[in-house]
């Protein structure tokens, strides 16, 4: 893998020897956690398609994106501009941003709590516990998640590989236990988020005593909520296709969805695009890079074609040897498999973050979540499931386009 890395450095531009060392100390480990993750998330995926039955796991799912959609108030994009202000040495950044990320998070706290408590009154116990779980923990998981983004700013990645692997690994362990043992999905979301929080929070802690200074980088903190405000729109819409299969079409229906949607995520999370990309990118000028950049996302298309085309190739096969009660899902994965394809963009909308383009990025995280709703709005009544899966690979490529479009007005 490394003298593979290498190779390609050595056919793009011009390269120092640190960049070299960079690049494949840097990919290696950050592939090398990625593939463990892919795997714990795997057989996660498996014990949920095996012991847990589609009505379950549609319910899990539900209770997931809402969750996905209430973490929105813990400023998610601030782990972003963490990452830049802990690339400029700024280790202080850290305790501020976690501080902001609980104190904002506490909103959605209150507003799952709501929702408990509706469900409650209701008499759906399920959804009741779930969301009061969601309720407990959500500003905290949200903020000592932020360990990760310090040593991606350190461009430790060894060290961010091991504490994210080990966070991964104990946490499946504990929910695959529970789908195991019972087929309630609101102890599942208390097992995941219970122990995710308390094992972010040990590895918070202990990057904290590893920091090298105090100090503080004050425009990361208003950058993060410029982040999280842009991308407010695209987080609720990343997850509201979810909600409206479950509103419309039933927990089943959500669960096929899921397991077509899912392992491209999984896939898509081995290739260190913009993992690899970001702190780099945040040392110095984008536009000082710009052509050694693009030489990089052409090439990145020599791996995202090929394995595009295998899991489109052997989805069949995959599915009716691990989770063959969702065949129906291998349809709906072939289609959602053009997004590996489209990987590559993901590095030119790093270096127009790393730029800190506020404006271009307001554009993008706005118009393409407005267009997937559109999209929804007119194929949804028209094709059903086909139509929602459609408006997400259109939409992921009209993004590409856009990021494409911006980053090329960077001088």
């Amino acid at each position: 893998m490394k003298s593979w890395i290498v190779h390609l450095l050595r056919k793009t531009e011009k390269y120092t020897e640190t960049d070299m060392v960079y690049a494949v100390k840097g990919s290696f480990w950050i592939i090398l956690a990625n593939l463990g993750i892919f795997a714990i998330s795997f057989a996660k995926m498996i014990a949920f398609g095996r012991y847990a039955s589609p009505d379950v796991y549609g319910t899990y799912n539900f209770i997931i994106s809402m969750a996905g959609i209430l973490s929105i108030f813990a400023l998610s994009g601030m782990s972003t501009s963490l990452v830049k202000a802990i690339a400029q040495n700024k280790d202080g950044t850290l305790a501020l941003a976690v501080k902001e990320k609980v104190k904002f998070g506490l909103i959605g706290s209150l507003l799952s709590f709501g929702a408990s408590c509706w469900y409650l009154y209701n008499g759906n116990t399920t959804l009741w516990l779930g969301f009061l779980a969601v309720a407990i923990f959500l500003p905290f998981y949200n903020a000592f998640g932020l360990y990760s983004s310090f040593w991606f700013g350190k461009k430790n990645f060894e060290k961010k590989g091991k504490y994210e692997f080990t966070v991964a690994a104990i946490t499946a362990v504990l929910v695959i236990t529970t789908i195991i043992l019972t087929q309630n999905p609101a102890y599942m979301i208390v097992v995941l988020f219970g122990s995710s929080t308390i094992l972010y929070g040990f590895f918070f802690l202990r990057t904290l005593r590893q920091k090298s200074n105090d100090d503080v980088l004050p425009e990361a903190i208003g950058f993060g909520k410029h982040l999280t405000v842009m991308s407010a729109i695209g987080t609720v819409v990343a997850h509201i296709d979810k909600i409206i299969l479950w509103k419309l079409f039933g927990p089943v229906q959500l669960a096929t969805y899921a397991f077509a949607q899912m392992p491209v995520q999984y896939i898509q999370g081995i290739i260190p695009i913009g993992s690899l990309a970001l702190p780099k990118m945040g040392e110095k000028s984008v536009g000082s890079m710009k052509v050694g950049i693009t030489k990089k996302f052409k090439k990145l298309f020599i791996i995202t074609i090929p394995v595009t085309i295998a899991v489109i190739l052997l989805a069949p096969y995959l599915y009716s040897w691990f989770i063959p009660q969702y065949m129906d899902s291998v349809p709906y994965f072939q289609l959602f498999a053009l997004l590996i394809l489209l990987s590559p963009f993901g590095l030119l909308s790093t270096a127009i973050t790393a730029e800190m383009r506020s404006r271009d990025l307001y554009i993008i995280n706005t118009a393409t979540p407005v267009l997937k709703i559109g999209l929804f709005l007119v194929l949804i009544p028209l094709f059903g499931v086909w139509g929602l899966v459609w408006a997400v690979v259109l939409t992921e490529l009209f993004s590409g386009f856009l990021s494409l479009y911006f980053f090329n007005k960077i001088v």
